[in-house]
């Protein structure tokens, strides 16, 4: 119960006897590295959305960028504008695809 974070003991399981069990040293190693590669997905997908979110907030300064350009620009036409990306829309759609476990 206290590598699976259970609160109490789960009713779809039978009741714990005091004896050990036969396997129970494989068992508790299997959950550990359940709960350790549960873990690291966690952390991969949180570096994976801060990375993600980092590249759109470069783009955003490109199109800032652009944007002052043919503002001061005589031989561009000032409908060449590009919209920024909204990052909060953006890190919410992208943690909805990407969640964690």
């Amino acid at each position: 119960m206290q590598v699976l974070y259970f609160p109490q003991w789960p009713d779809y399981f039978s009741e714990p006897i005091a004896s050990p069990l036969p396997r129970l040293r494989g068992w508790l190693q299997r959950t550990q590295t359940l709960s350790e590669d549960v873990a690291s997905y966690n952390r991969r997908i949180e570096i994976s959305i801060a990375h993600y979110i980092g590249l759109h907030n470069k783009a955003n300064d490109c199109i800032e960028r652009l944007n002052k350009q043919v503002l001061f620009s005589r031989h561009l036409t000032p409908g060449l504008q590009l919209r920024p990306i909204r990052a909060e829309e953006l890190e919410a759609a992208v943690r909805a695809e990407w969640p964690r476990l």
